[in-house]
């Protein structure tokens, strides 16, 4: 299989612009403000329960091993470091260009820690050529961003 980042017909300069403005954007702005500085008034207004936020990135969990880690971290209650349901986690991407593959990271990360999960897809999430991808880079990542609000917790 090879895999893709083009739009077809756009320059990349274009649609690394349109992924940065659709997804980092409003989640820094969402928890920090427009100035992007996280400070005591960081968490919104509509979750006022958050009492930490972790931050994550990279799970690559196509690869059986990784996948296998987070299970075992995930699952792992007597970690202080995992997030609980007064968290909030941050995954900055990187998680699969396989959906079934980012559904079910997802799904372990909801069932296992019942943290508010905020995501800001990576390259991966973005890449198309594999079965069933559209062929844009901007069409993947709205259907992405559709495994995330089927999810319903994951924003």
């Amino acid at each position: 299989m090879t895999l893709r980042r083009t739009c077809p017909g756009l320059p990349i300069s274009l649609c690394l612009f349109a992924i940065i403005t659709t997804t980092c954007v409003p989640v820094v702005q969402s928890l920090c403000g427009t100035n992007g500085i996280i400070n005591g008034n960081a968490i919104p207004k509509q979750l006022p329960h958050l009492q930490r936020l972790f931050t994550i990135s990279d799970l690559h969990t196509d690869n059986i091993s990784n996948l296998s880690w987070l299970k075992k971290y995930c699952s792992d209650k007597s970690n202080p470091l995992l997030p609980t349901s007064r968290d909030g986690l941050i995954i900055a991407g990187d998680i699969s260009h396989n959906f079934h593959l980012l559904e079910q990271t997802f799904a372990i990360i909801k069932h296992k820690l019942k943290c508010e999960v905020f995501f800001v897809p990576g390259n991966h999430e973005a890449w198309v050529g594999g079965e069933n991808d559209p062929e844009c880079s901007l069409e993947k990542l709205r259907r992405v961003r559709e495994v995330c609000e089927k999810l319903r917790r994951v924003r």
